[in-house]
């Protein structure tokens, strides 16, 4: 109870969280569209794609530290806690160093990842070491103690804060763009706001975790043991790093800063509905850590399968919506200039879909610490994303791109992942139950959105907020009708009213 206590909790001011950081960056990227020009937010894709890069020193290391934090925080182990944070402390130091080397070392080669003209008053070098600066700043200011929050179930903590910082730090961007039209002064407020960040959650952990300090020496076999997962982890996060990230240098090397700013605005649709499905995943996976460490594999499997359901059923809700509404949206809030063709639409909305398939599973293959036996598979997902997109960028264009991602994700991401998982915690004999359940989400997806679809185009609403109004009540009708036909029989749907009803309830009587 106290675990879904948690991750209700958690779930709740994570959406809220979510919601803001959703509408922010609508509302930043309309302003610079129209007050200063498309090709600075081109060039804001770009570099925020070559430090996801360059952080491939960090990937995954905070999660391991919080992996390690999970049996010590159960048994009040004071003197590990410490230890970890000296640990993670020293290692967040290291890591800085090594991203602000390779960081430098690319300024010469920034010429070459843009195609087409630069805006007249803009020095990239300059503005691409205000991006190094901001990546840089947060390892060296107490940017570790995040772990203890996110260990202890409190990620709510971390979701309130960052939501009245993104809102303070959207006024003053606001201002700075439509009074001053300075966007050297709009990106050095990212900085700032990077170190204001980690100064507040410092002196909330070192409030209410008085007793956790950077002390202590790791005893040797979990030193060698993060170390290990830490590798792992590293190109485990660099394989989802690099879909995004290789995506915008391709488009921006063959097709130019403007093409990068289009596909990112529909890019950001995309990545708000995720993220706020991530919300979901992040908020339960502190309390899946503590299942793993406390409970037998068959009642985490019984679990899995279950949130598994309820998680491919929304994500399921959030394809039709996005499918249906994604150029009436970028319509009404850009205009005719900025929508790509329909079948880029369709691949990126089935790559959302494929693109949620694996979280569930991807909860408890982190919380299993699986990611060392994962690194085959993601180094072959990563090498294949690149080749992919050298061979279809030229044929296909953004949509080249897009295929690129779905293309290695659902081949090598979805399947090869799930063999990783099953084989070495599930059990491979689950594998094949577990694959047939995800095509089955996925069939019945394909078929609710086309049949939303299909009804809407036969009405044709008009482009405006009653017509988007409409847009949603129908792909809410269409999708509650057409999952209670599908799945009403099964064992997984009673058992997942059963489960959501004592979550309100746990809620409500809180």
């Amino acid at each position: 109870m106290s675990r879904t206590r948690n991750a209700w909790r958690n779930v709740i001011w994570g959406m809220v969280n979510r919601i803001v950081k959703l509408l922010i960056p609508f509302l930043l990227r309309t302003l610079i569209i129209f007050e200063i020009g498309i090709e600075y937010l081109g060039l804001d894709g770009l570099f925020v794609s070559v430090l996801q890069v360059l952080n491939i020193a960090e990937l995954g290391f905070s999660s391991a530290i919080v992996f390690s934090m999970y049996k010590p925080l159960a048994d009040k182990d004071t003197k590990t806690i410490c230890a970890l944070l000296l640990f993670y402390k020293k290692s967040y130091h290291f890591i800085g160093y090594i991203v602000l080397v390779l960081g430098l070392i690319i300024i010469p080669f920034l010429p070459k990842l843009v195609a087409g003209s630069i805006p007249t008053d803009i020095n990239i070098y300059i503005l691409y070491a205000i991006y190094l600066g901001n990546a840089v700043l947060g390892y060296f200011f107490y940017a570790y103690n995040n772990s203890l929050l996110i260990a202890d179930q409190r990620n709510d903590v971390l979701s309130n804060l960052d939501s009245m910082l993104q809102i303070l730090k959207c006024i003053i961007q606001i201002f700075l763009v439509f009074f001053l039209h300075d966007y050297y002064a709009y990106i050095i407020v990212l900085p700032i706001f990077t170190v204001i960040n980690n100064l507040l959650v410092k002196y909330i952990t070192s409030k209410n975790y008085p007793m956790y300090i950077c002390a202590g020496e790791l005893a040797k076999d979990l030193s060698l043991d993060i170390k290990k997962r830490v590798a792992g982890l590293m190109i485990y996060r660099f394989c989802s790093v690099s879909r995004n990230g290789f995506d915008n240098m391709f488009l921006s090397a063959y097709l130019g800063l403007s093409t990068v700013a289009i596909y990112n605005n529909y890019y950001l649709v995309l990545t708000g509905l995720t993220s706020v499905m991530g919300v979901v995943s992040q908020s339960i996976s502190a309390s899946v850590g503590n299942s793993i460490a406390t409970e037998s594999v068959e009642k985490n499997y019984a679990d899995f399968e279950l949130l598994n359901f309820i998680y491919m059923l929304i994500a399921g809700g959030m394809t039709i919506l996005l499918f249906i509404l994604y150029q009436p949206f970028i319509l009404l809030w850009l205009g005719k200039a900025y929508v790509l063709p329909l079948s880029v639409v369709i691949v990126l909305s089935i790559y959302f879909f494929v693109l949620k398939m694996g979280d569930v599973r991807g909860i408890y293959n982190d919380a299993a610490g699986l990611w060392w036996e994962q690194r085959y598979r993601t180094i072959i997902e990563a090498v294949a994303n690149v080749v992919l997109n050298f061979v279809l960028i030229n044929k296909f264009g953004v949509m080249g791109v897009v295929l690129a991602s779905l293309i290695s994700l659902f081949v090598v991401g979805v399947i090869g992942s799930a063999y990783v998982t099953f084989k070495c915690y599930f059990g491979y004999d689950k594998l094949w139950e577990y694959l047939w359940a995800q095509m089955s989400y996925l069939g019945s997806t394909i078929i609710l959105t086309g049949l939303g679809y299909f009804i809407i185009e036969m009405i044709s609403p008009s482009v405006s907020f009653i017509g988007i109004g409409i847009r949603i009540f129908i792909c809410f009708i269409v999708y509650i009708i057409g999952t209670w036909l599908v799945w009403h029989h099964t064992n997984l749907y009673s058992q997942s009213q059963k489960f959501m009803r004592k979550s309100f309830m746990l809620i409500k009587n809180r």
